[in-house]
């Protein structure tokens, strides 16, 4: 589907597949790629349809158009409301809101216990704000307060042994529990943030900021976190270990070589995407509480590595 001058095609999944391009005002090639529609279109003067969803529109390669015509932005604008109404139906439920504490968004709606949510939603949290996302595949998202998250990419194919996720955590903490995509052959599970990416491989961790800088915790006994930037990289392994990373204004630091977080440290962290801290006046000292325990459980479960 054509958007506008060097827009995009969207797919029936919901994805970014071709684009489209114009020279001096005329359109000289509408291309797809990637996906079964793999295809090319460069022969100017050529009619070309393009299907996606239950939207069919057809384009004139090398027709002519004056940029500043009302014409061309009345059908631009045209264009513009078919694509994201066919994009954002086009797009496909990944799961679900399982819990919500305070204000709390999924794309532009206001999230409750059951919102659906779709490939391509950003996840919002306001102060305060707890929120979860129970996947298809039953892997677990847990959001803290102030938090951005957009899931880019979700594949869960069991027929096909494949599992993919992609998210951007851009701000706040998060919390990650893989479900059965850690159990398929194909799988792909990746979580970028602002100071590193991380490579997942069947585990549970906690990203966010904390103690003024950013820090990767290993939860689960079982998988590990790869983490990595342009300056280096490490391998969380052990329930308890952590990496910290220092705030970096111009160049990326490396992650920091892995050790035994302390309890306290550990009870911090989990408390930022813990549920009942901004309910009754009792529910932070419960949630504390705990944490702190999990804390402990985590510490003692864990081998001793030196900073």
């Amino acid at each position: 589907m054509l958007l506008s001058p060097g827009g995009w095609i969207c797919g029936s999944d919901g994805q970014k597949l071709g684009g489209a391009i114009f020279v001096s005002g005329v359109l000289r090639s509408l291309s797809v790629v990637g996906g079964p529609e793999h295809a090319a279109v460069p022969a100017i003067g050529n009619p070309y349809r393009f299907k996606t969803g239950r939207v069919v529109l057809s384009y004139f390669l090398g027709e002519r158009y004056t940029m500043t015509s009302p014409q061309l932005l009345s059908r631009l604008i045209a264009i513009l409301v078919i694509f994201v109404s066919t994009c954002a139906a086009a797009a496909p439920v990944v799961g679900t809101v399982t819990k919500v504490e305070k204000q709390a968004q999924i794309g532009s709606t206001t999230a409750v216990v059951g919102t659906p949510v779709h490939m391509n939603d950003e996840i919002r949290t306001g102060r305060n704000a707890r929120l979860q996302v129970t996947f298809s595949d039953e892997t677990l998202l847990t959001v803290g307060e102030d938090a951005r998250v957009m899931i880019d990419r979700y594949v869960f194919d069991p027929d096909a042994s494949t599992g993919v996720m992609a998210l951007n955590a851009s701000r706040g903490a998060i919390r990650f529990a893989t479900g059965r995509l850690s159990k398929m052959q194909n799988k792909d599970i990746k979580v970028t943030t602002p100071a590193a990416a991380l490579a997942v491989r069947g585990t549970e961790f906690w990203v966010g900021l904390l103690d003024l800088q950013y820090g990767v915790l290993l939860l689960s006994k079982t998988g590990r976190v790869d983490v990595g930037n342009s300056d280096g990289e490490v391998t969380l392994s052990a329930p308890g270990q952590g990496t910290d990373i220092p705030p970096a204004l111009k160049d990326e630091y490396a992650p920091g070589d892995p050790y035994t977080w302390p309890a306290d440290k550990v009870a911090r962290a989990l408390a930022s995407t813990s549920f009942g801290l901004a309910l009754a006046p009792s529910a932070p000292a419960a949630a504390a509480a705990a944490a702190a325990a999990a804390a402990v459980a985590i510490s003692a479960a864990a081998q001793p590595v030196s900073p």
